[in-house]
Parts: structure tokens; C-alpha cells; sequence
């Protein structure tokens, strides 16, 4: 596995990878309602490059295949963290949170923070994250909870 900067170009292969994460892994925490609303079936494109591009995650690559991202902005605001389905509990996701870890400290960023599904609450605490607060939050006029996390 190695860590890298995205590259344009790459948008829609983080869009089914950010996609079948939320279809395969946080079913277990949502409803099918929640999941369809979170991550549709349709992408428009053009919005979704113009997101990813704002953002400028990292991906982590294995044998030429993008298999999660995460970003950290200058705010310390962690955005995106998804990793794969098939990758879950292999390392993929220490390997982002290092890497958001080191960026951190070499831009001399003193707090993280997201918002953060049920299904990542766990591995986010593992991480020294705690809850601010919980949310009831909208996605295509869908309702679901999220967490409020920061470090």
C-alpha cells in the first residue's frame, strides 16, 4: 500500500469507492433509505469533480487501485474518510489517519474535527476523537444521525 496525493482524473473512481463503502459498510448503522440518500446510484459528475478537487484528498493506492481517501483541511477539518469495503480492518485506515496526523503537525494545525457516521465513531475515538455532540442531520431531505467529533 502507498499513501499519495489524488490526481485529477481520478474523480470517479473515488465516487464508486466512496459509493459502495456507504452500500456495503454503513448499511449495517442506516437504513437503505439513508444509504440511497447519502450516496444515490446517479453522481453528477461536474459537481462531484469540482468536490474532490476542493477537498484534495489523499488516496491510498494497492496494485494500481485507489482503495480509500481522506483529506485534512487548513481549518483541521477532515472532510472525507472512506475506505473501501473489501479493505476494512487492514490498515488502510491507520495509514490515512497518520498521514492526516503528519499534515497536521507539519502545518502546525492543533485540532481535528469532522462529522462523523455511527459506523466510523468507533475507529475515530480509537484515535483520541471525542463526541461534541450528536446531529440530526439532512441528506436529500432524508434525515440521519452523525457525530460531531473533534481532537
Amino acid at each position: 500500500m502507498q499513501i499519495r496525493k489524488y490526481r485529477p482524473g481520478e474523480e470517479l473512481a473515488l465516487w464508486e469507492l466512496f459509493h459502495s463503502t456507504i452500500h456495503h459498510v454503513n448499511i449495517a448503522d442506516y437504513s437503505i433509505e439513508q444509504v440511497n440518500a447519502w450516496a444515490p446510484d446517479q453522481v453528477d459528475t461536474e459537481r462531484w469533480r469540482e468536490r474532490i478537487a476542493g477537498i484534495n484528498p489523499f488516496v491510498v493506492e494497492h496494485e494500481g487501485q485507489i482503495i480509500g481517501y481522506a483529506d485534512i483541511q487548513p481549518s483541521g477539518y477532515i472532510d472525507h474518510f472512506y475506505v473501501h469495503y473489501q479493505w476494512q480492518r487492514r490498515g488502510v485506515g491507520t495509514l490515512l489517519m497518520q498521514q492526516i496526523h503528519a499534515v497536521a503537525e507539519q502545518n502546525q494545525i492543533t485540532r481535528l474535527f469532522s462529522q462523523v457516521s455511527i459506523t466510523a465513531r468507533p475507529f475515530f475515538e480509537a484515535w483520541g476523537f471525542s463526541v461534541e455532540a450528536e446531529q440530526v442531520v439532512q441528506a436529500r431531505g432524508v434525515t440521519m444521525t452523525n457525530f460531531r467529533m473533534s481532537k
